[in-house]
């Protein structure tokens, strides 16, 4: 709409190409939706057969057999009792081994455990260092590793 008023020397072709391409698409747009979809309707199967299932047969029972009469009157079992003989314990004929070897006086000199609660004293100086340790340090400024050229331009302007 901006070639349409000026007040310069229109240009005819701008003039119609700014009016001409939105009526394009608005005429598009409502012809699209205008158009409504018709289902085709299916053709019938010209070379189908009915096809009638065969009945099937019942299956054949098998002749039951007579179950056994039951007896009139159930019989308990007797309570299972423990025979009355004395039970001896044998220990067999005895096995005779070697006596402990004479290792003839063995001292062990061990320090005095302390008993369970019992302070000890108080610990000792620490340890010194066997080397002379440095603390790792950056390289560098740490404030010149990350820039705005790291970022994209996108990131920067939503503020991310």
């Amino acid at each position: 709409m901006n070639y349409a008023a000026q007040s310069r020397r229109p240009n005819a072709g701008a003039l119609f190409g700014s009016l001409a391409i939105p009526a394009g698409f608005g005429a598009l747009l409502i012809t699209g939706l205008a158009v409504t979809y018709v289902a085709p309707v299916p053709k019938p199967n010209p070379i189908g057969v009915l096809v009638q299932p065969k009945p099937i047969d019942p299956p054949i029972e098998e002749p039951k057999e007579p179950e056994a009469p039951k007896p009139a009157t159930a019989q308990k079992a007797p309570n299972p009792t423990m025979p009355d003989i004395p039970t001896v314990f044998n220990p067999g004929p005895a096995i005779e081994t070697d006596p402990f070897p004479d290792f003839g006086e063995i001292v062990l000199n061990l320090p005095p455990m302390p008993s369970p609660g019992e302070i000890v004293g108080p610990p000792g100086p620490s340890p010194q260092p066997v080397d002379d340790t440095v603390p790792a340090t950056p390289r560098g400024n740490p404030a010149d590793w990350i820039s705005t050229s790291d970022y994209r331009t996108v990131w920067i302007n939503r503020g991310f």
